[in-house]
């Protein structure tokens, strides 16, 4: 059993000392618990209660326990990442890169649906037998900038969610965190902004 916020600390270390951290396989386990840390950190900081301390399993990603070292709940950890986008091509073209000049900077094209990936994940969640009282937390790895030039996250991703079912799901609970893991909204059991962007 592991403190989350010390794993969550642990993890922001790694990820600034090796730079394929984001892109490389080898970190998947790291990331499962940068997104429950970020999550976790979130939800405290709003004052919503969460678990403490975490034990990493293969069922389900996290047996969560809360500060007396009672169970938790179980949570599950997904990502949602932009449409066509795979971690594996990534590595492999940021070595091929490393040794050529920089490109100059380029503006950031909006992605024409960039909710496909997030429904798509959902959907194969919501179909998979989970533990009673599961929550799941997806990880919404795609910048704002590539979904629109105005307004707010929280905002966009719940009027976007109006009509999705999603508040129809087999998990207790279901979070959406944004790419830079400060900002919370929730699914289900209702539609609702937990934490918005700073």
């Amino acid at each position: 059993m592991k403190r989350i916020s010390e794993e969550l600390k642990r993890v922001q270390t790694t990820s600034l000392d090796d730079p394929d951290f984001h892109i490389h396989q080898r970190f998947q386990v790291d990331m499962e618990w940068w997104v429950l840390g970020k999550a976790i950190e979130g939800l405290k900081i709003v004052g919503v209660d969460a678990p403490e301390y975490a034990d990493k399993r293969q069922e389900v990603d996290f047996i969560t326990y809360n500060d007396k070292g009672e169970i938790f709940c179980p949570i599950e950890i997904s990502e949602a990442m932009e449409p066509g986008r795979e971690r594996v091509n990534e590595y492999r073209e940021a070595k091929q890169r490393s040794n050529e000049p920089p490109l100059p900077g380029k503006l950031i094209d909006p992605i024409p649906d960039p909710w496909i990936t997030l429904k798509d994940v959902l959907r194969k969640k919501y179909d998979k037998k989970y533990p009673d009282r599961t929550w799941l937390i997806v990880y919404f790895d795609i910048s704002y900038a590539k979904i629109s030039e105005y307004g707010w996250w929280h905002s966009t991703i719940l009027a976007n969610a109006k009509n999705w079912n999603v508040e129809k799901s087999p998990f207790e609970k279901v979070l959406i965190i944004n790419a830079s893991g400060k900002a919370i909204v929730q699914f289900s059991p209702q539609l609702a902004v937990i934490k918005e962007e700073p």
